[in-house]
């Protein structure tokens, strides 16, 4: 699948570049006044371009593309020899729906205290009045439910990483862990617990600055009014803030791995992490385009799967479903289905980074490649044979 994309990719903007070129001689010649025949020429110049970046990766990353295959399809083997990892999406819902139902139940009680006061539009109808003390419960009540949030999903993250690392070192050894899902969870009440909570307090902090930068946001626009330079720094103030919060997530996301591996506290793991990826950027490259190729077509197919299905259903059940048009639901159901189908895939995503990370901790300690997966046991000895390679 991942040859046939990249094929597809030069075949796809290749071939579209000559139609863009061929289509915009003929529009040439039948008005050659026609300024559209520009920019169907420029598109065939940007199509052309892509093709060139594609062909230009594809030849220099070859090996760290090799190394990618072979991760998705160790990660295979760990899904198959683990089902349960598929528990713990479910398990993570369910710890968040209680968390967010007993959240609401706290804000709302908390909203709900002030003055009572009349409205000045309609003074027969009143509002409740905060107090500075109460806008500030609920910042900080705001702050808790990203705390919260980011807590059970880093614990769902340590999960899967963790059973990834006990499953690739221990795969073809005698002392095999039989359940490393469970060992994770263990590990996770006995030992990480503050690691996972320090992570994630730093990406509730970066969702909190950008949570007060929107609220504070609407009032300087309207004391900027039309001002232009003003509505521009924020633009990129918010969107410095967004990039930076995705950075917090990446880096907190690997160095759970790195305390999975390394059984070290979340800073020197994040160092660590991040000193790993900076060495072996194109590895983590192709890891990453790799996996979003899996994680677009699975997407894609479940939920049309899921809309499909949804339709056959309204459509061949006109009795048991009497509506006026079937497209509202068939809609939904591809919703539903490209949601759950996400949530499920982020493991297999989530596992092939910690696949990796073991891979790259067993190349670094000269692990013998017979003690690795079968699938990365392959790669090992072509490494050894070509002595390493591009990546």
């Amino acid at each position: 699948m991942i040859w046939l994309s990249f094929i597809a990719a030069l075949i796809g903007t290749g071939g579209g570049g000559v139609y863009c070129w061929f289509y915009a001689g003929k529009m040439r010649e039948a008005n050659p006044e026609d300024a559209y025949a520009d920019y169907v020429t420029y598109a065939a110049y940007a199509a052309w371009v892509t093709c060139g970046l594609v062909l230009c990766i594809f030849l220099c990353c070859f090996s760290a593309l090799q190394l990618g295959i072979a991760i998705f399809k160790a990660t295979v083997d760990f899904t198959k020899a683990n089902l349960t990892i598929f528990l713990q999406p479910v398990i993570t819902l369910v710890f968040f729906l209680i968390w967010v139902a007993v959240w609401i139940g706290s804000v709302i009680f908390v909203f709900s205290t002030g003055e009572p006061k009349p409205r000045e539009d309609y003074t027969f109808m009143t509002e409740i009045m905060w107090s500075e003390e109460t806008r500030y419960i609920i910042f900080y009540q705001v702050f808790g439910l990203f705390w919260m949030n980011a807590f059970i999903i880093g614990c769902c993250q340590f999960v899967i990483a963790c059973a990834a690392c006990i499953w690739f070192f221990q795969v073809k050894s005698d002392a095999l862990i039989k359940t490393p899902v469970l060992t994770s969870i263990k590990w996770v009440l006995t030992k990480h617990l503050g690691s996972i909570a320090f992570g994630a307090l730093l990406i509730a902090i970066c969702q909190m600055i950008r949570f007060l930068f929107e609220y504070y946001r609407k009032n300087i626009e309207k004391w900027a009014g039309e001002n232009k330079v003003v509505k521009v720094i924020l633009c990129i103030t918010g969107y410095c803030l967004w990039c930076l919060e995705k950075c917090v997530k990446f880096l907190t996301k690997n160095a759970y791995i790195q305390v999975a591996l390394s059984n070290s506290w979340f800073c020197t793991s994040a160092f660590k992490a991040f000193s790993l990826i900076l060495m072996n950027a194109r590895r983590f490259g192709a890891v990453g385009t790799i996996g979003s190729i899996y994680m677009i077509f699975g997407v894609l197919f479940i939920g049309g799967f899921s809309g499909f299905y949804g339709f056959l259903v309204v459509t061949q059940s006109p009795e048991a479903f009497p509506v006026t048009t079937p497209i509202p639901t068939t809609v939904a159901c591809g919703a539903i289905g490209s949601m759950v189908a996400y949530m499920f895939m982020s493991i297999f995503s989530f596992s092939s980074d910690a696949i990796l990370q073991s891979f790259l901790l067993a190349e670094s300690l000269q692990l013998p490649s017979i003690q690795m997966p079968d699938a990365l046991e392959s790669f090992g000895v072509t490494l050894n044979k070509h002595k390493g390679g591009c990546c």
